[in-house]
């Protein structure tokens, strides 16, 4: 937040001594390409990497502007992934 204004969010949604999971990176689209996730997103690294032996994300394969923060800050991508959702009425 600066001047009431979001300007970048992350949350760190799992936490242990192999890896943390960042979850929720955004940048209002106004705001976007100005380094404020560049910046934002280095810092919580560092700041995770002295408690964690890792960090990672997921992020979706067409979300071309993310994958390339990520990549710039560091990160390799070693999975594919996807979400399953089940009927609870079965």
């Amino acid at each position: 937040m600066e001047s009431g204004t979001l300007r970048f969010r992350a949350s760190v949604s799992a936490l242990t001594a192999d890896a943390a999971q960042i979850a929720g990176v955004y940048t209002p689209a106004p705001l976007r390409n100005r380094g404020f996730a560049r910046r934002a997103l280095s810092e919580l690294c560092l700041r995770l990497v002295g408690r964690t032996r890792g960090v990672c994300l997921f992020v979706n394969d067409f979300n071309a502007p993310a994958l390339a923060l990520y990549r710039r800050r560091g990160f390799v991508e070693t999975a594919e992934w996807a979400s399953a959702f089940y009927d609870a009425g079965g």
